[in-house]
């Protein structure tokens, strides 16, 4: 309603009513004539509205992320798409390799000494404000609590302790502790919005709760604003200007619900019909004044009645093509959450290797979007700057170092046949060797040192092994000097 709504529905309660009977049908109208089915022709209109995706999150957020924590802890498909969105965007780590634009020696020193205090100071789960994990444990800690409740906080703590590498501790938090209450809007780029604080439209801080507003003991909460340069708030952005995210698989929690619903119902059923027991009847009666008529029924029951006494069984509906349904129940639940249909349920023999083949590489897929356009940006980036600051707090001299992140390995489902497909790429100059190791999760410097390991191993012991392409062919066979021509000699030296 506008102003003049508002001011007629004042005076004139049912004039007002006209006007909005009138808008009502006069919007029907050009809902029918228009063009597209969608936009309104046809008995199957949409009703949707123009808001943005911060009015839908400030109305659902809260609900969403509740009804998918409670789905978590009672229904298993959100449990499994939760872990297994965190098993292959994360695995076993997004491990970071220092590098240095120069390759002068001092550089090169600088990248020795930055890997060596990342490798001491990740490892430790003192790293962890909680000292429970460590820096691989933290980042699948952050991508489940995305898939779950729709955003993870991290913060940057400077902390002085002999048990660190580098003084820098994390903490994780959940969306929870921001302050929804903080919400006086944007204007002119200024403002508060869903405890997110705004100055010439960019962040510049965020309203966090000293404890979690869940806790059964919390006392009195009170929010505090924290600068965005010390918070890492890392969300999947669905649409332009999102400032907060919703939980994974948000537009099938209703069918999952249903589909819990219809498997309690389908157990019930059968409980039900395994209820067969016996009564014994006695005409004349038993002498006794008072029989015992059982209130409830269970598989083996038997009853003592008198003559005048009976149970009259009701025979419950027989439910059929179950299966079916809730297979495609299930393959609905998969793709929301962009894992396949066998890492759901664990059921493999709907389809061959082929298509369960297409199905994984489509996974890998969504994990490696994952990583590239969230985890990486909004947490890792973020972690490596503060990293490099508390190091320079310790007086080391990082000055021009930064950090690739390397994603976790990635299984080879055929290797019989891929194998040989990659190394032809890598000889055909598609690819390079560096490329496809980091692809498996692999630093080439680490997988060179050692080969060539290896390789003098094997030479101070004498053994010609087949890895060692310096020595054997792709055959295993010894390599051959190869021979000059000796027409194109014009040397007169000896080739030899």
């Amino acid at each position: 309603m506008n102003w003049l709504d508002k001011a007629i529905l004042a005076v004139d309660p049912q004039r007002a009513q006209k006007r909005a009977v009138a808008r009502m049908m006069t919007a029907r109208i050009q809902q029918v004539s228009a063009g597209y089915d969608g936009a309104g022709k046809g008995p199957r209109w949409f009703s949707g509205a123009s808001t943005s995706q911060n009015t839908e999150n400030r109305q659902g957020l809260a609900r969403m992320r509740n009804a998918s924590r409670e789905l978590e802890r009672n229904n298993p498909y959100v449990g499994i798409a939760v872990n297994a969105i965190d098993t292959y965007t994360v695995g076993m780590g997004v491990t970071p390799k220092a590098k240095h634009a120069e390759k002068t020696k001092k550089a090169r020193q600088k990248t020795a000494l930055a890997d060596a205090l990342m490798r001491d100071w990740m490892l430790n789960p003192e790293i962890d404000f909680d000292g429970q994990c460590d820096l691989f444990g933290l980042q699948g800690l952050a991508t489940r609590t995305v898939a779950l409740s729709g955003e993870s906080l991290a913060l940057c703590r400077f902390e002085t302790d002999r048990r660190l590498a580098v003084p820098l501790r994390l903490q994780m938090l959940e969306g929870d502790f921001l302050d929804e209450t903080k919400d006086t809007g944007i204007a002119g780029g200024a403002g508060d919005f869903q405890g997110v604080q705004f100055s010439n439209n960019r962040r510049s801080g965020y309203w966090l709760y000293g404890s979690h507003p869940g806790e059964r003991n919390a006392s009195v909460l009170k929010s505090e604003i924290v600068k965005a340069d010390r918070v890492a708030h890392m969300y999947e952005v669905l649409r332009p200007g999102q400032v907060r995210g919703m939980p994974k698989g948000y537009n099938v929690f209703t069918r999952m619900k249903g589909l819990d619903d219809f498997n309690d119902a389908f157990i019930e059923l059968q409980r039900m019909a395994a209820c067969f027991g016996f009564a014994v009847y006695s005409e004349e009666g038993d002498g006794r004044e008072n029989p015992v008529i059982p209130d409830r029924v269970h598989p083996g029951f038997a009853a003592q009645l008198a003559g005048n006494d009976r149970i009259a069984f009701s025979t419950p509906p027989t439910v059929s093509g179950q299966e079916p349904f809730a297979k495609n129940q299930e393959r609905l639940i998969a793709s929301a959450y962009e894992i396949t249909y066998s890492a759901l349920t664990g059921d493999y023999s709907e389809g061959n290797f082929a298509a369960e083949k297409m199905a994984a590489i489509r996974m890998h897929l969504a994990a490696s979007r994952r990583r590239r356009r969230m985890l990486q940006p909004m947490l890792l980036k973020k972690i490596e700057r503060w990293w490099l600051e508390a190091a320079a707090m310790k007086g080391y001299d990082l000055t021009g170092i930064s950090f690739s992140w390397s994603p976790p390995r990635k299984e080879i489902l055929d290797l019989k046949n891929e194998l040989p497909a990659i190394i032809q790429k890598i000889r055909a100059g598609m690819g390079s060797l560096q490329g496809e190791l980091r692809e498996w999760g692999m630093d080439i410097e680490t997988v060179m040192e050692e080969v060539a390991e290896d390789a003098a191993l094997c030479e101070s012991l004498g053994i010609v092994v087949d890895s060692n392409v310096s020595q054997t062919n792709k055959n295993g066979q010894l390599q051959t000097l190869p021979q000059l021509d000796a027409v194109n000699d014009t040397t007169g030296e000896d080739d030899a």
